[in-house]
């Protein structure tokens, strides 16, 4: 996520081209965190029950970690692949603080609060190298939205039932270019469109039929309902 409030309440802005921000009044006013690496094109922002900050970035930037809520600030990316690494597109945490970083280079996994990476690729499960985003139903159970333009068909959603040691590929989701994906309480949604495209908002009825509206940057956007667990409910074209 690009915003998100720290363990004491304050919230953090990572604006893709204007850097780091910080609000200590609940959102009434906001100011350049001036610890944080300047020229930056950042992606996401993230916290930990500890009250870590971890910062991501695109274009061969990396990771950041900050335990002094935003003092000072470390550059945590032992075990990527920098030269190949490419965008970090957004760290999240699992809610046992284990995390999990989508790159151009497939995922990486941190058991130690970004010490250290392991690359997650073909031998644990996940053939698709360009991941975007993670999302958790559970300490253990966790999917990721994937692409891949060059071999359409191994770009989908994965799921992992072993906090992330091993994954598989949603069978339905099979050469889908998938970018958005939210665990609901009823369902994991995902956006999937032949051109990448931002959806700006989505409900989900009580009969679990989907209605969304999107932005103007795609020609054709495809919304999927699945059911928890793993059971596609309805898939929708717009």
């Amino acid at each position: 996520s690009y915003i998100g409030a720290n363990t004491n309440g304050d919230i953090y802005i990572a604006f893709r081209y204007y850097g780091l921000y910080k609000s200590t009044d609940d959102g009434i006013s906001w100011n350049p965190v001036p610890s944080f690496p300047s020229g930056l094109t950042l992606s996401s922002v993230a916290f930990n029950a500890s009250g870590h900050i971890f910062v991501s970035s695109y274009g061969y930037g990396g990771a950041f970690r900050s335990t002094d809520n935003g003092a000072t600030w470390q550059s945590i990316n032992t075990g990527m692949i920098l030269a190949n690494l490419g965008d970090i597109h957004e760290i999240s945490i699992s809610p046992a603080g284990v995390l999990f970083a989508g790159t151009d280079n497939y995922l990486y996994r941190s058991l130690d609060n970004g010490d250290t990476w392991t690359q997650i690729n073909d031998a644990q499960g996940i053939t698709a190298w360009n991941v975007n985003y993670t999302r958790f139903a559970s300490a253990n159970e966790m999917y990721v939205s994937t692409h891949s333009e060059a071999i359409p068909t191994i770009g989908g959603v994965y799921k992992s039932t072993d906090a992330g040691l091993t994954w598989n590929q949603i069978p339905f989701t099979s050469g889908a270019l998938t970018v958005g994906i939210a665990v609901t309480p009823i369902g994991i949604f995902y956006s999937n469109s032949a051109f990448k495209m931002r959806i700006t908002s989505w409900m989900v009825s009580t009969s679990r039929s989907v209605r969304f509206s999107s932005s103007a940057e795609s020609r054709s956007r495809t919304l999927l309902a699945v059911s928890h667990p793993i059971d596609f409910s309805s898939s929708i074209t717009h």
